[in-house]
């Protein structure tokens, strides 16, 4: 067949398939592909229909891609069940407190590096949201309408959580141990120092994390 021939071929005819998918495709929005880590260490493959910062007490996926004919169920897996979520390059953390299990899955705000540092605030109605992490040197930025407070966690490798004492006293006498691989940086926490300080945790943490990435 030349190629005049081949270029006057009628164009595929869409089949009732290709309809009910195309009328699917609106309400579906994007789709990403998750993998979660469920208590006891088995991985099950899943997918999210959106990417949230955080995620309370249960995530909604499918086991299938949303598009497939027949059309997966919508389901609910509890965030006791799961210890961690890769989610399109996000690696998410249920996170235990003192051995108990806070119902909250939480992005580490730090990506690579020693500290894994996780953070939200309570809105009025009780559900936590993510703070974005700021870029070094920036002010973090915490909406003062409609929360009652805000809270950070760290955690060194192989260690436990730790909620951060936002009292100055608390926070100097515990962060200074904490970070005592950075000496320099420990003596100005201890000494309740300007920018050495609670809400200036996050930029804390990328510091100690650069300076940790270049020995």
């Amino acid at each position: 067949m030349g190629p005049t021939a081949y270029a006057q071929r009628p164009p595929r005819v869409a089949t009732h398939i290709d309809s009910l998918r195309a009328a699917r495709s609106p309400a579906l929005g994007d789709v990403y592909p998750a993998t979660f880590t469920l208590v006891g260490g088995r991985r099950v493959s899943a997918f999210l229909t959106g990417i949230e910062p955080c995620y309370v007490e249960r995530i909604e996926c499918y086991e299938r891609h949303p598009s497939q004919l027949p059309a997966p169920p919508l389901k609910a897996l509890s965030i006791d069940r799961i210890e961690k979520m890769e989610l399109a390059g996000h690696h998410y953390e249920s996170l235990r407190l003192n051995g108990k299990l806070l119902g909250l899955m939480a992005e580490s705000l730090t990506g690579a590096g020693p500290v894994a540092l996780f953070g939200y605030y309570k809105v009025k109605n009780g559900f936590p949201i993510i703070i974005p992490l700021p870029l070094p040197g920036a002010a973090i930025f915490i909406p003062t309408e409609g929360h009652n407070k805000y809270f950070w966690y760290v955690r060194q490798p192989g260690g436990e959580l730790l909620e951060v004492l936002r009292d100055s006293y608390s926070f100097a006498r515990e962060m200074s141990v904490f970070f005592i691989g950075a000496s320099e940086m420990a003596a100005q926490i201890k000494a309740k120092a300007p920018k050495h300080r609670f809400e200036d945790l996050p930029t804390l943490v990328q510091a100690y994390n650069a300076r940790a990435a270049v020995k």
